[in-house]
């Protein structure tokens, strides 16, 4: 099964306020709904990303969709309008992304592969260079 078949499930789950079930070790707390405008399409687009947090108020996502080689549809809608919505646990805002390089990307890769050593191994097979996203509210 594609990672991205299990999306709708999830989405069910965090807005009902349930845990989310079939991905081991992930809470409520470590998701975030992010809607973006579909690069093609023009339609709002929502998917179930595992987000990290740094200090600050910008939320940390990585775009490894599932190890697969080529970016997620969520990046590329974010490249194409970098704002959208996100969907927390306890509220609703609108953010503007920011694709990191450098120093800044390298030291969130290092903190993202700390909270959560698991995913070295998951993103190893992508192939690429795994794009960092900071989502910063508006």
């Amino acid at each position: 099964m594609r990672f991205g078949a299990i999306n709708p499930a999830v989405i069910e789950q965090f807005r009902a306020g349930q845990e989310i079930e079939g991905v081991p070790g992930v809470t409520r707390q470590d998701h975030i709904l992010l809607t973006t405008v579909g690069r093609r399409s023009g339609e709002p687009r929502t998917v179930p990303l595992r987000i990290f947090r740094e200090e600050g108020n910008r939320l940390i996502v990585v775009a490894g969709n599932g190890g697969e080689p080529a970016h997620p549809a969520w990046y590329l809608n974010l490249l194409a309008t970098p704002r959208a919505t996100v969907e927390t646990d306890k509220e609703t805002y609108e953010v503007e992304a920011t694709v990191l390089s450098g120093e800044d990307r390298a030291k969130l890769w290092a903190l993202f592969h700390e909270q959560h050593p698991g995913m070295t191994e998951y993103l190893a097979g992508a192939n690429r260079v795994v794009p960092v996203v900071a989502l910063t509210r508006i």
